[in-house]
């Protein structure tokens, strides 16, 4: 019992360390998922400020195109008052005007003639008039290569109107992408974090963004097999952390979202380590409470052991190996009770050895003991059955108890004890019969007569002094007392 206990104890404590390490993974958890979402919120408005200037300069271009003043103003002057709002987006590589037939009619980097229908290296789209109010809002083309086939360029365009509200054509700002991506590196950036910046429709303006520095700092710090090795140990009892954290948040006034996954790596590194050293501590300390429960149940089994030992020590006869009288004591009084409670019969046999003090000053003393031990051996073969007890009474006397035995059959076992006795056929000058002889008092249980407990062995002792003045070496039985039998009061109901 006390190994399971200690397992119990031992188990109970570690799950108690695992609840904790997932308690403790579930608030760094809340408190990452808190982080992403502040960091959306700050990245969007950082997109959105600056989608704004990029729409600002649009319209300002969509305005200045829609009065004739400018229009009919030289181009070098014109251009410079109609694109003077896109210097103030550094993003924009460059605004083109187009009008309803697709026409370029103003491009802020091109020196092309009008009819030309290319702008800045970018495909040329075919512009289709929209009906008012349709088509209105800001619109954010496919992102495509350059002719370098390294920077990322996307459209942004917006329809431009008369004051009478009819469609007159398209003003685009083609955006450098590349450049676009340095809004992120003013924020502090986790790393591993993995910034998006996508259309509503799925497609992806930014993709996969992690800010060099992050980058590095995240394959440098990357752990090596020990690390896993600790990592999976950690994992044995606490709740695994291999899924992001990704908060997303719309782009206000445009189709795009913005999307934020922060690493799962980075996030729980600090939980990680705690949670290494937490689980080891609780496992170290399991490992010695056990061992401890392991020792302690080893000295409590060497003890009973021991106590076991000792009570058979201080039971067991030295010389005959038979039970002493203290165990006599306990096992009579138990059978008695239990004869009584149960209504089973009980008989007793004391056995003595005739003339034995004769013996020890003939044969002297050393013989004697060999003879007791003779003695106590074939009284103890006699008795057949495990239910069956014999102890040395004292000196040269035995007494045998045997349950669930009537009078009769007590008898002829004593006379199987007497012949044993006998047949051991050691020398005994001083008896007529020449050897060892013994005499036999035999006492059977009467529940009517056999009130109290010392009645049977009492009964049993007069009867081997009855054998002994009749001649020894013979078996003789006490007659049951004749006293009144007890009977059950009356049923008073009858």
């Amino acid at each position: 019992m006390t190994i399971i206990g200690a397992v119990c104890f031992a188990l109970a404590f570690l799950s108690a360390v695992g609840l904790l390490v997932e308690d403790a993974h579930d608030r760094v958890a809340v408190a990452a998922a808190e982080s992403a979402r502040q960091l959306a919120l700050s990245l969007e408005r950082e997109v959105s400020r600056n989608i704004d200037l990029i729409d600002l300069s649009i319209q300002a271009t969509a305005d200045g195109v829609e009065q004739p003043v400018v229009m009919a103003l030289p181009r070098v002057l014109r251009e410079q008052l109609l694109f003077s709002r896109a210097a103030a987006a550094r993003y924009i590589r460059n605004i083109s005007v187009f009008d309803r037939d697709g026409r370029l009619i103003a491009d802020s980097l091109s020196t092309l003639p009008s009819t030309q229908g290319r702008s800045g290296g970018a495909p040329f789209i075919p512009v289709t008039p929209q009906p008012a109010p349709a088509g209105d809002a800001l619109f954010i083309g496919q992102p495509y290569l350059a002719s370098d086939s390294t920077t990322r360029l996307v459209r942004f365009s917006r329809n431009r109107r008369t004051p009478q509200g009819i469609f007159s054509g398209v003003v685009t700002a083609t955006v450098n992408l590349n450049d676009f991506s340095e809004v992120f590196y003013s924020l502090n950036v986790m790393p591993g974090t993995m910034v998006r910046l996508s259309t509503r429709n799925g497609v992806a303006l930014l993709r996969d963004f992690t800010p060099p520095s992050a980058q590095t700092a995240r394959e440098s710090g990357s752990p090596g097999l020990t690390g896993r090795m600790l990592i999976a140990l950690a994992m044995i009892f606490s709740k695994p952390a291999d899924a992001s954290l990704v908060a997303e948040r719309p782009v206000p006034g445009t189709p795009l979202i913005l999307s934020v996954q922060l690493s799962s790596q980075t996030v729980f590194a600090d939980w990680r380590r705690w949670a290494i050293q937490l689980e080891a501590y609780s496992l170290f300390v399991s490992s010695l409470f056990l061992a401890g429960a392991l020792y302690l149940t080893h000295v409590l089994r060497m003890r009973m052991r021991s106590e076991a030992v000792v009570t058979r020590l201080a039971s067991i006869d030295s010389l005959t190996q038979l039970p002493n009288r203290r165990a006599l004591d306990s096992t009579y009084s138990r059978e008695v009770m239990r004869a009584a409670r149960e209504c089973r019969p009980l008989s007793v046999l004391f056995v003595d050895i005739d003339h034995f003090k004769t013996y020890n000053d003939q044969y002297g003393h050393v013989a004697g003991d060999h003879t007791l031990q003779a003695v106590a051996d074939a009284v103890r073969a006699c008795l057949r059955r495990d239910t069956d007890f014999v102890a040395r009474y004292g000196g040269e006397e035995f007494v045998a108890i045997l349950p669930d035995t009537a009078a009769r059959e007590a008898t002829a076992l004593a006379d199987v004890i007497r012949l044993a006795v006998r047949d051991l056929r050691r020398p005994h000058a001083s008896v007529e019969a020449g050897v060892v002889t013994a005499s036999i008092g035999v006492a059977s249980y009467d529940r009517a007569t056999d009130r109290a407990t010392g009645s049977l062995l009492e009964r049993a002792d007069r009867a081997l002094y009855a054998a002994k003045r009749t001649g020894r070496d013979r078996v003789t039985l006490c007659p049951t007392p004749a006293v009144e039998v007890f009977r059950e009061p009356a049923d008073l109901t009858a």
